[in-house]
């Protein structure tokens, strides 16, 4: 053999070999990048598809809370179960969840009581994740809503809420009607003794309100004066005359409304604060109402009205150390805020005071008062005549009605309580 020969055989076979061995290593790097892209790209795909679906759940559980919350408003303030049930799939629509069955489910059901709870099912279409084989994902979630509070309050046309005015005591009545024609609809409330008067009057809403009695009770404390059903007066049935509604023990004063927490109730409104920068914010005696507003005083005098503005009818009258006392006819006048149209909170009276020494003395000719007429620490004293009448309440220690012609109409607008909703879980 020619060594020149020899050499060049051996030289070609390293050749090939070396070859091959780059083409595998080439393929085997192939692989991995393409193995290395495919993982890239499908964890770019779940990324993107994961945000996707992570808004996908706010969104539904934002819809889910609206739907339970609003369930449980809408049977708390005075909804059907079924009613409450639709409002709650109809939250649900306006944010974008319409119960379609296809790409979403949404179901609200009671849990008894205001409570209710809602779910929300949704389907959400994938886009890249396609390419490693997920066609869509799923989102579930769900709410619990509970409301409590609500409601008007009840509290009726009168409440008389002390307790120290018995005819066998002191000669004294927490209720005293002494006047004739007076008509009363929406329950009346006397924590003492009640004298009613032989002349007619009507303590019902029949001709008002709701035909189907009994819906105003006429409750009390201690004794009706006289003994028997006076003549002339119509009570709303049953019962028929108030000894079958005696009540023991004496309910509460309204929620936020007893003596002890008037002060807290006027700085909670801002009523200073609004007389303040109305320019009716006074020290002294109160004679006049020149304006529209909350009218304030301090004063130990508190206010004896007997001139008005014309054009005035909206005001909130506040004595808060002093009595208040006003006569004007043929005028009407709204509570300007929070429902009150006056409050004396004076509460120096003691004892009988209380029963016979007005804190607010009402009198004039065809007048209308539109709202709450508030007197925790004394009587309230209601003397018109000729048609005047009361769209509210008249709440005080004690009461006295001893005019003619006065309507008195409960409106329960003036103690409701916003309801409380809140996501139990």
């Amino acid at each position: 053999m020619r060594p020149g020969v020899g050499a060049g055989s051996g030289h070609s076979g390293t050749r090939r070999r070396a070859s091959t061995g780059r083409s595998v290593v080439r393929g085997q790097v192939l692989v991995i990048v393409v193995l290395g892209l495919f993982a890239l790209f499908a964890a770019t795909a779940l990324g993107i598809d994961g945000s996707r679906l992570f808004e996908e759940r706010r969104a539904a559980q934002a819809a889910v809370d609206h739907a339970a919350t609003t369930a449980a408003f809408s049977r708390c303030t005075g909804s059907t179960e079924t009613s409450a049930v639709g409002d709650g799939i109809a939250a649900a629509a306006r944010n974008g969840y319409n119960n379609d069955g296809v790409t979403n489910s949404v179901a609200v059901s009671s849990l008894g009581g205001n409570q209710f709870r809602a779910s929300i099912d949704a389907t959400v279409g994938a886009t890249f994740g396609r390419v490693v084989g997920f066609t869509n994902f799923r989102v579930s979630v769900e709410a619990t809503a509970d409301c409590t509070g609500g409601g008007p309050g009840n509290v009726g046309a009168i409440w008389a809420g002390g307790d120290n005015c018995t005819k066998n005591g002191n000669g004294k009545y927490q209720l005293d009607v002494s006047g004739s024609n007076q008509q009363v609809y929406g329950g009346v409330h006397s924590n003492g003794d009640v004298n009613i008067g032989t002349a007619p009057n009507w303590w019902t809403d029949w001709t008002v309100a709701d035909p189907a009695p009994p819906a105003d009770p006429f409750t009390y404390v201690g004794e009706m004066w006289p003994n028997s059903a006076p003549a002339g007066n119509v009570f709303e049935a049953p019962p028929l005359y108030p000894q079958d509604v005696n009540v023991a023990p004496s309910p509460p004063w309204p929620a936020g409304y007893a003596p002890d927490q008037a002060a807290a109730r006027l700085a909670e409104l801002g009523l200073e604060q609004l007389a303040t920068a109305n320019g009716t914010r006074f020290t002294s005696k109160v004679t006049t109402i020149s304006k529209d507003g909350v009218i304030w005083t301090d004063s130990v005098d508190g206010m004896d009205i007997s001139s008005v503005a014309t054009g005035v009818n909206t005001v909130t009258l506040v004595a808060t150390s002093g009595p208040i006392k006003i006569s004007v006819s043929n005028r009407t006048f709204h509570a300007h805020t929070g429902g009150i149209l006056m409050v004396s909170n004076l509460q120096s009276y003691s004892g009988d005071e209380k029963c016979d020494k007005f804190t607010v003395a009402i009198s004039g000719q065809a007048s209308h008062w539109d709202g709450l007429i508030w007197a925790p620490g004394g009587l309230i004293e209601f003397s018109g005549s000729n048609t005047s009448s009361v769209n509210g309440t008249l709440l005080g220690w004690s009461v006295r009605l001893n005019g003619s012609n006065i309507t008195i109409v409960n409106n329960p607008a003036l103690f409701a309580t916003p309801p409380s909703v809140v996501l139990v879980k």
